[in-house]
């Protein structure tokens, strides 16, 4: 503190440090995983075919081949909503590290099942390992955002929590260049491929226990101000803390009538209905329509980021759906179809990918958190499950227009957030909290007046 202004937690080693062990060793499975079939699904479907006619003399129906594949992809978005509806009461229970490092036991288990199954001809385990890693993915994207959400100060909590969504894409990336057939992608290899998914579990495992415990979960879920006071030393690497200890206080008596908010409590309760209509609007655009971001969330704002990338989204839909109609008869435009494919991939980088998770983060407080996360994954694998069965037959049945009905799905997240979502960057959660419930108050007087 200097001439009796307090000064603004920086970015420490300590908690740069859990920031990267947290979101590679849990995120990065997520993207991973969600990737990893696609360049090796014929061989591992040829696999299955050698399998069963290893055990039966006869090979494979093609209609039980493609419901055994059908199979091991959507086992994985079933395993996430698994985990999904697991994390709050785990995450409340015992901790938001403990549950990470508990997480580390699914991808584990799973690397060793998909490292045995060809050697043992068992595609059953493959298909078994899909929803035990679904788990840990499911429990990842919940725990992950909230645990560095609570670690951070509020000057930096955007672009912390960000950081766990570029690894996600960062997961994508190493999954993709891994399944290529120069490198793992192979008919002898792709199991090594598969098993790689328990390397950051185990960096995980090794790493996480030297850092604390969120502050936050300490002093106000289990009111162990000492411990909470440890932490906050730890993580800012200095003794004087007592300003976020009072911020955390100051929480903690905001909240108290909120007290163990469960999922369906928090949907009943009437002023926190706004927030969590918010997150699952923007949550469902996220799915319909990195690092940059990770430098400008704190600057340019949650509301502008999504503005821009859900808008970015929207035009590149029409612009990709006009290419794709025009492509039969001008040969050149399919180059115009990958700039718009990779214009509409900066617009969900910018804000629908990585800013929901901060959003939901900072519009509840301590006791409503873990169910507002618990929610809005809940969504996020619905939606997920529902949208890759969607839009096959979307692009079957209408083709390049399908990219159209994109564009007005895009657009209703954009309308919402324009109008119904104000800005909270550098705020504290109290601070949020009372910004949000002024605007509910003020359109609400509004239209109490145009009622008149």
């Amino acid at each position: 503190m200097a001439d009796g202004i307090p000064k603004e937690p920086e970015l420490t080693k300590t908690l740069t440090q859990v920031t990267l062990v947290s979101a590679f060793g849990s995120s990065f499975q997520y993207g991973y995983n969600l990737v990893v079939l696609n360049y090796p699904a014929q061989l591992m479907q040829e696999f299955y075919n050698q399998t069963y006619r290893y055990r039966n003399n006869i090979n494979m129906d093609t209609s039980l081949l493609l419901f055994l594949w059908g199979l091991t992809v959507s086992f994985f978005p079933v395993g996430g909503l698994v985990g999904t509806l697991w994390a709050r009461p785990l995450a409340d229970h015992c901790g938001r590290k403990y549950i990470l490092q508990v997480n580390n036991f699914f991808p584990v288990v799973a690397g060793v099942l998909f490292g045995c199954s060809k050697a043992v001809h068992c595609y059953e385990l493959i298909i078994f390992a899909r929803l035990v890693v679904g788990i840990s993915a499911g429990i990842a994207c919940s725990v992950v955002p909230m645990y560095l959400g609570e670690m951070s100060p509020h000057n930096l909590r955007g672009a912390v929590i960000v950081v766990s969504h570029f690894f996600i894409t960062f997961g994508i990336l190493v999954a993709q260049a891994l399944s290529l057939h120069v490198v793992l992608g192979t008919r002898r290899d792709w199991p090594i491929l598969l098993f790689l998914t328990c390397i950051p579990a185990l960096f995980q495992i090794l790493l996480l226990p030297r850092f604390p415990e969120s502050p936050r979960y300490l002093l106000i879920q289990k009111g162990d101000e000492e411990e909470a006071r440890k932490a906050l030393q730890t993580l800012r690497e200095r003794d004087e803390v007592e300003d976020e200890m009072e911020e955390l206080r100051m929480e903690d008596d905001f909240e108290k009538p909120d007290k163990k908010m469960s999922m369906c409590k928090l949907v009943l309760c009437r002023s926190q209905q706004w927030q969590l209509l918010s997150i699952v609007v923007v949550t469902l655009g996220q799915h319909l329509s990195s690092l940059s971001t990770i430098f400008v969330v704190d600057s340019s704002g949650r509301r502008t980021l999504l503005l821009t990338g859900f808008g970015i989204c929207g035009v590149s839909c029409i612009l990709l759906a006009m290419a794709l109609e025009l492509q039969s008869t001008i040969p050149w435009m399919c180059y115009f179809s990958t700039a718009f494919v990779i214009l509409y991939a900066i617009g969900h980088s910018v804000g629908p990918g990585p800013v929901p998770g901060v959003m939901v983060a900072e519009m509840f407080l301590q006791s409503s958190r873990a169910s507002a996360f618990m929610i809005s994954e809940i969504v996020h694998w619905v939606t997920h499950f529902f949208l890759d069965m969607l839009f096959l037959h979307m692009k079957v049945d209408i083709r390049p227009y399908s990219f159209l009905v994109l564009f007005f799905i895009c657009m209703i997240p954009y309308a919402y957030i324009y109008r119904m979502v104000p800005e909270t960057k550098k705020k504290t959660f109290v601070e949020i909290r009372k910004l949000l419930e002024d605007h509910m108050a003020r359109r609400s007087l509004g239209k109490m007046q145009l009622g008149k």
